[in-house]
């Protein structure tokens, strides 16, 4: 169920540069996958390939995780940031860092990434340390606190493991990861990255904002002990080598995603508009199983395992986060629009303040383009990924679109308040 609404309160700082810098890097990922189709049957390690890959998970997914919780963490952690330079020190240092990765990565300049990848190491420690108190409240065993530590944790530890990459390639310099094959250290990297910094976070917010999501607590702490117990032990086994364990790893992350699913899918039928959270959520649990099969050496063919977590990959970095976000904003949207910009007078109708149509539009065109791409990728058909990749940029025009019909309250608050 949603949150309590709560009286009117101080913006969160920094929460707009994330936003604005989140949608400006959607709309410019979608754009360019539609643009160079061909990127999506390439081996996911090429300059422009990586770039692409970060344009989303940070400039999108981390942005927008970054600037959501400042505003969302008082209602659904019960908690906030302890400070406003530290937020706004935070914000600087990401986004000029991620920038800096992104377009040394499309560069090719390995010393330039790993001279940028520091900056988004020290935001993420600042951002832990900012919301300290997440982990006062998971310590005393608040399950989506839980969640949100680990989160939070697991974005550090990402950033470590990006850093040293980017170490040992400018400079020949890590942290005992030399050894380890490049698709081990893609896989530990994008398990704690996609897996745990997004994954956790959305995974805890929706046990408060989306309904059925929720369970008795004993299966909630059963849900989030296999989800993090096994990302850490699927990036330990990866990283050390030891492929015995990980299926076993990956198997837990499996069932952890499939209990999460099982609420909202058992009510859908009678909440179609919960249809993108759910569609999400098939998603993470596809790529999960694609892990898992690749784990256990099946199907035999080495070339069709790849393209499977080419493509599952590709539709949790392209569906799993805009899917969530585009359908969770019609709930909490315009209620931070009347919350911030009316308090308790009177406040436009709901169909002033949000598009329902414009978001049931981006839900149906991100979750048809998404599946058509990844078919292509699996096909290696570069029509049919092509033609998936401009519809997911038309989802995510009409999701710009929505936002900015929210959004736009701001400017006409302020040229009344003129």
């Amino acid at each position: 169920m949603d949150p309590p609404r709560q009286a009117p309160s101080r913006k969160a700082p920094a929460e707009e540069p994330y936003v604005l810098a989140a949608m400006l890097s959607l709309l410019g990922a979608c754009t360019w996958m539609a643009l160079r189709p061909e990127l999506l049957l390439q081996f996911f390690y090429s300059p422009e390939h990586l770039a692409l890959t970060h344009l989303v998970t940070l400039g999108f997914l981390s942005s927008l995780i970054m600037g959501v919780l400042l505003r969302v963490a008082p209602e659904a952690l019960g908690v906030a940031p302890r400070s406003r330079r530290l937020a706004l020190a935070q914000c600087g240092l990401f986004l000029l860092g991620a920038s800096g990765m992104i377009t040394h990565f499309a560069l090719g300049d390995w010393i330039g990434l790993a001279s940028a990848a520091p900056l988004v190491l020290v935001a993420a420690l600042l951002q832990a340390f900012n919301f300290r108190d997440v982990y006062v409240r998971a310590a005393r065993g608040d399950v989506v606190a839980l969640y949100a530590a680990a989160s939070l944790t697991h974005l550090v530890l990402a950033a470590s493991l990006g850093l040293a990459y980017g170490s040992l390639r400018a400079w020949g310099v890590g942290f005992g990861t030399q050894e380890v094959t490049l698709l081990a250290r893609l896989g530990a990297h994008l398990l704690l990255a996609a897996g745990g910094w997004v994954g956790s976070m959305i995974l805890g917010l929706q046990l408060r904002l989306l309904p059925g999501a929720s369970a008795p607590r004993p299966l909630l702490l059963l849900r989030v002990g296999l989800y993090q117990g096994g990302l850490l032990a699927g990036a330990t086994c990866l990283l050390a080598g030891a492929p015995a364990g990980l299926p076993w790893a990956l198997a837990a992350v499996v069932l952890a995603v499939a209990l999460q699913l099982a609420g909202p899918l058992a009510r859908l039928p009678g909440h179609p508009d919960q249809a993108g959270d759910v569609v999400a959520l098939l998603l993470l649990l596809l790529a999960a199983l694609a892990a898992l099969a690749e784990s256990l050496d099946w199907p035999a063919d080495s070339g069709l395992r790849l393209r499977l977590l080419h493509a599952t990959g590709y539709a949790v970095l392209v569906g799993f986060g805009p899917l969530t976000v585009a359908s969770t904003s019609a709930r909490l949207f315009p209620r931070w629009v009347r919350d911030e910009r009316f308090g308790d007078g009177p406040a436009p109708p709901p169909s002033a303040l949000f598009a329902p149509r414009l978001r049931d539009a981006a839900v149906a065109a991100l979750a048809t383009g998404v599946l058509l791409a990844a078919a292509g990728i699996v096909a290696e058909d570069e029509t049919l990924a092509g033609a998936g990749a401009w519809i997911v940029a038309a989802g995510a025009a009409l999701f710009a679109a929505s936002f900015v019909y929210t959004a736009r309250w701001a400017l006409l608050r302020r040229e009344r308040d003129g």
